[in-house]
């Protein structure tokens, strides 16, 4: 499976898009769509690692220090103001209509 799959990329930049200001752990975007059964664990991670660090290149997301109570080995994340990821990302629209 692919990183740059819309359906995976489209789910962690519309939670992006409705919840700026939030915080969350990393696996909060993997349990976006954990649901998807065909997707084993490893592969999980690994695809939502490369779309969060595509996040925080553009600085959508940065990694914040998590509250003591967490104790996780996942990072904690921000998202910051932005413009909206999928009125402005052509290649997802494209995707996401080709795929119904």
């Amino acid at each position: 499976m692919r990183e740059d799959n819309p359906h995976f990329v489209n789910e962690i930049y519309k939670y992006c898009d409705e919840n700026i200001g939030e915080k969350g752990l990393f696996s909060l975007f993997t349990n976006l769509w954990y649901e998807e059964k065909f997707i084993i664990k490893k592969d999980l991670i690994g695809i939502t690692e490369k779309i969060v660090n595509n996040l925080i290149k553009d600085n959508i997301l940065i990694e914040i220090r998590k509250p003591e109570e967490l104790e996780s080995p996942y990072g904690y994340y921000e998202i910051k103001p932005h413009s909206d990821l999928i009125k402005n990302n052509g290649y997802i629209k494209k995707k996401m209509k080709l795929l119904g």
